[in-house]
């Protein structure tokens, strides 16, 4: 609580006194008279006791930090407190100049010209004395060239010196480098010093989890690895993957159950006397959770495996089905080969087998090109079909709205070459799907069969949806007709392109008359 002397004080400063706005300031800096230290209040009375009262600006320099100073109404004025400090040879209010100058320098070239050029002075002073800190600082310089030109290679040099003299920042970052390969050092010699402090940690950020898996990685890939570091290792991995890193978890889990990415069994790893399926479906539960498509696909193969406890071949289908949602290659061959065996029981499975393996072929899966090819068709070029002729002049050809329906017909079918009845009486926006068009026209003539006919290019998906617009949008669409009507329209689209039939679907006059 304020007594009396604060009191009196603090009335003598509202009234204008210097002095008393000076005192009132340093008793903020510091505290007493029964109040607490407040940095952001001291920095308010120091500026009033006026810009030319040294003191003043030496006490802001010395004592108040940057991050009270951002918040202050007239930062340049802290800002200036801080260089006549420093130019006063105090290192504190240097490394603050320093600071603000690197993270804001469009504000410090605004208020001396020169600012630039004597933070990076001060700085490279204070790196020469050894300070782990402003090494630090001066990678991060020469990183993002805020004050100076940026420099890989001095950010290197600068980081290995601050790593050596203790600083975290600067050891974890050189270890990133190293995985990226820019450093061109040994990732797992430069994650391991930081491997004790993140073991210790309760809660570890991405970064560090990274860091920790990317270890284990690369030292079991090693061909000569002590006992000590193989058991470092798997304890930086648990240690990430209990972190919540769902690669982590999932490369836990494979080491668990002694799988590979793809659900093969492989030898039990050192460090483990027999698979334990059961450990290795939590961790698989919990990486999935986080959309690993990978962990879907092996707990997929997992439920199917009679060792494991929790045998069940519903939820390996319900499993290998989300896999193949999350774009799993091998899962969506999987699922789109054995939809395709049930085909027998439900015929129209082969829609979605197709449409399974069509995504897996697209992710350069060599096995679902193949069966790909025996469930759909891909139809011959347009330019080389017997359709390409009429398609050429129907376009011109039509001068009402069902004739312009009938050109988009001929339009789909000179793309995907089908037959006259199915041109006529195919409905275009039932049969689309996302990878094929579905041609079933059985409920009129039943002597056909039903088959799927790949949308390999775009200028036939744009001919079909130009069609299905078209249909959907036209007054005259409920006004096409039956399947004879339809064949009128196309005879009358003939007479007025000037060919025959046989003409315009390239048939042979011989064949025709035969």
């Amino acid at each position: 609580m304020a007594n009396r002397e604060f009191l009196k004080l603090l009335k003598q400063a509202r009234d204008g006194e210097q002095q008393a706005r000076l005192a009132l300031g340093k008793l903020y800096l510091s505290g007493g008279h029964g109040m607490s230290a407040n940095h952001s209040s001291a920095l308010l009375w120091l500026s009033k006791a006026g810009s030319d009262c040294e003191e003043a600006q030496m006490l802001i320099g010395r004592h108040v930090p940057v991050r009270v100073a951002r918040q202050y109404p007239d930062p340049a004025f802290a800002l200036r407190c801080y260089r006549q400090a420093g130019l006063a040879g105090s290192d504190t209010a240097r490394w603050r100049y320093m600071h603000w100058a690197a993270e804001a320098p469009a504000l410090a070239q605004e208020e001396y010209a020169d600012a630039r050029t004597l933070a990076f002075e001060w700085l490279q002073e204070l790196a020469a004395t050894g300070m782990a800190a402003a090494h630090w600082l001066l990678v991060r310089v020469y990183q993002d060239g805020s004050i100076t030109e940026a420099g890989p290679e001095l950010a290197l040099h600068h980081a290995r010196i601050a790593a050596q003299e203790g600083d975290g920042e600067a050891a974890r970052w050189l270890a990133f480098r190293a995985v990226e390969g820019a450093s061109g050092e040994d990732a797992c010699e430069r994650i391991a010093p930081l491997l004790p402090d993140l073991l210790r940690k309760t809660r570890l950020d991405v970064g560090d989890a990274q860091l920790m898996l990317e270890y284990f990685q690369r030292v079991t890939q090693a061909e000569d690895i002590d006992d000590k570091a193989h058991a470092l290792a798997l304890a930086s991995l648990r240690h990430a993957a209990s972190a919540g890193l769902p690669e982590a978890q999932f490369r836990l889990a494979l080491w668990m159950a002694c799988m590979d990415a793809q659900g093969n069994r492989l030898p039990c790893a050192a460090g483990t006397r027999n698979a334990s399926f059961k450990k290795a479906a939590r961790w698989l539960r919990a990486a999935a959770a986080q959309g690993v498509a990978e962990a879907w696909h092996v707990l997929s193969v997992l439920f199917r495996r009679p060792q494991f406890s929790g045998y069940d071949i519903v939820e390996s289908d319900v499993c290998l089905q989300k896999a193949a949602e999350l774009g799993h290659a091998g899962a969506q061959y999987q699922l789109g080969r054995t939809l395709w065996r049930l085909r027998r029981l439900q015929p129209e499975l082969d829609e979605q087998a197709s449409y399974w393996l069509w995504r897996a072929r697209q992710q350069g899966q060599p096995e679902a090109d193949e069966l790909l090819a025996r469930i759909t068709a891909s139809a011959r070029p347009a330019e080389g079909n017997r359709w390409r002729g009429l398609a050429e002049r129907a376009g011109g050809a039509g001068q009402t709205e069902d004739m312009a329906l009938l050109a988009h017909r001929i339009e789909v079918v000179n793309q995907f070459d089908l037959d006259k009845a199915e041109m006529l009486l195919l409905d275009f926006h039932a049969a689309r799907r996302e990878h094929c068009l579905v041609i079933d026209v059985r409920q009129w003539l039943p002597r056909t069969r039903r088959r799927l006919v790949l949308i390999d290019k775009a200028v036939q998906r744009k001919a079909l949806v130009q069609a299905i617009r078209a249909f959907s949008e036209s007054p005259a669409a409920a006004a096409e007709g039956n399947y004879q009507q339809r064949r009128y329209r196309l005879e009358k689209m003939l007479s007025a392109t000037g060919l025959s039939e046989e003409e315009a679907l390239g048939v042979p006059a011989l064949a025709a008359s035969a």
